[in-house]
Formats: structure tokens, C-alpha cells, sequence
């Protein structure tokens, strides 16, 4: 009888233990498991935020292109001008062009933000971006937007040189109403018949487009 009531007592302690160790076990599974979903939750809320400071940054750098457009599209009009000039050099063409000429002396600057973007690479978050085509075409637009950088500064250097070359010019040459249709102005002349940018803007702007348009 005796030994039958410790078996007992000892065989209710091991229960008692193991009754506790899944308490505990389970307590700690609970915690976990609480603690992995209050982090996941974070994590995605800052992704969403870090997306959408790019989103801004990149609608910020579309005004940016739009105001270049802007640009292009005088330059455009100077070159239509310009080729419709040396096809018939009558005076009509002549006043067409000189309409334009103060697009030969402005440089445009053009500038882009990527801060947002940086620390998103930096930050570890896109790792947590499902959509990976999502994530390809924000890349690509920043790419694209130094691309249009290098490309619109390698155009703004050369338009440089050719206006620097004005400065050996007779000062009377470039003075009061200033006809670009003279032989002088030849190479200035030859280098917006030439020399076309359109492609990078409107195509980097088609780029940002696409990842507002699917954020």
C-alpha cells in the first residue's frame, strides 16, 4: 500500500512537471511567435514607407524631365527652323530662325534625387518586396534617370563649347540683333541641325510612369 501511494505521488510529480514544461513551453512558442508577427509588421510598414518616399522622389524627377521636355521641344523648334533654312535660305526662313536664337545661349541644368531610393538599397528593405517586377522597373527607372543625366550633360559640355567659340567672334558680330544665319555662326548652326536628345527624357519618363501607375 505504501509503495503503491509513492508510485503514485512520484507518478503525479512527473505530470505536474511535464503539465508545467508545456506551460512553459508553450508561453515561450506564444512570445515568439508574437514577437515574429510585431516584427514582420514592422518590416512591412516600413517598406511601405521607404515605397512611398520613392514614389515621391520619382514624381519629384518626372516634373524635372517635364521641365526639360520643355526645353527640347525649343531646341526642336530652333532645328525645324534651321533645316527648313538651309533647304530655302529666303528671309521668311531667315526671321524663323533668329525667332529662336536666344536657344543657342541657354544651357539647361538638369538634376536628379535618389536619396530615398538609396537608403531603401541600403536598408535591407527591398529584400522584402514580393513583386520582383515591381522592383526591376523602380531599378530601372533610376538608371534611366542617370543615363539622362550623363547623356543630357555630355550634350550641355558640347553646346558649351560651341557657344564659348562665339567669344572669338568680332564683339560688333555678336552684338544687337544677332542673325544666326550668317556664315560665322556655322558651327553653332551645325550642331543643333545635328545633335537630338529626345529619346532619354520621354523614355525615362514612360519608365516612372509605369511603377506610379502599379504602386
Amino acid at each position: 500500500m505504501y509503495n503503491e501511494t509513492k508510485s503514485k505521488k512520484k507518478s503525479w510529480k512527473i505530470v505536474s512537471y511535464f503539465r508545467e514544461l508545456s506551460v512553459v513551453v508553450i508561453g515561450v512558442a506564444i512570445t515568439f511567435f508574437a514577437n515574429n508577427l510585431i516584427t514582420e509588421f514592422k518590416e512591412k510598414n516600413d517598406l511601405n514607407q521607404q515605397l512611398k518616399a520613392i514614389y515621391m522622389e520619382l514624381a519629384d524627377n518626372m516634373e524635372k524631365i517635364d521641365d526639360l521636355l520643355v526645353h527640347y521641344e525649343k531646341v526642336n523648334r530652333l532645328k525645324a527652323a534651321l533645316l527648313e533654312f538651309v533647304e530655302n535660305p529666303q528671309q521668311q526662313n531667315r526671321d524663323s530662325v533668329n525667332k529662336y536664337a536666344y536657344i543657342l545661349g541657354k544651357v539647361e541644368a538638369f538634376s536628379y534625387k535618389k536619396g530615398a531610393y538609396e537608403m531603401f538599397l541600403n536598408s535591407g528593405a527591398m529584400k522584402l518586396l514580393v513583386n520582383r517586377k515591381h522592383l526591376l522597373d523602380i531599378t530601372e527607372s533610376y538608371n534611366m534617370l542617370e543615363i539622362l543625366k550623363e547623356e543630357h550633360d555630355r550634350y550641355t559640355n558640347l553646346q558649351t563649347k560651341q557657344i564659348e567659340k562665339l567669344y572669338d567672334l568680332d564683339t560688333k558680330q555678336i552684338m544687337g540683333n544677332l542673325d544666326i544665319t550668317e556664315p560665322q555662326f556655322h558651327s553653332i548652326r551645325n550642331f543643333f541641325i545635328s545633335v537630338s536628345k529626345d529619346y532619354y527624357p520621354e523614355e525615362t519618363k514612360k519608365q516612372i510612369e509605369k511603377v506610379l501607375l502599379n504602386n
